[in-house]
């Protein structure tokens, strides 16, 4: 499994299938989870606090990742608004 930019994704985990899922999503990709949105959309999910991002430096220009259950309540939401 590769990201869109051909690197490998931030931390897969092995399921009892044997397949791999992510378990981190960088804004970019969760971008494209989300239908294909804009990455600013996603800084204002996160700005609002609907998406919680973790750095994992200290550094405040380290990249940020978001947890696929995270992603998949925001997800969530966005379907149950939408019924």
């Amino acid at each position: 499994m590769t990201t869109s930019r051909g690197s490998k994704p931030a931390d897969t985990r092995r399921e009892q299938s044997g397949t791999l899922r992510q378990l981190l999503y960088t804004r970019r990709q969760v971008a494209q989870l989300l239908g294909g949105v804009d990455v600013s959309t996603v800084r204002r999910l996160e700005k609002e606090g609907r998406l919680k991002g973790k750095r994992l430096t200290k550094s405040t220009s380290g990249m940020v990742f978001f947890t696929a259950e995270n992603v998949q309540e925001v997800v969530d939401e966005a379907i149950d608004a939408s019924c």
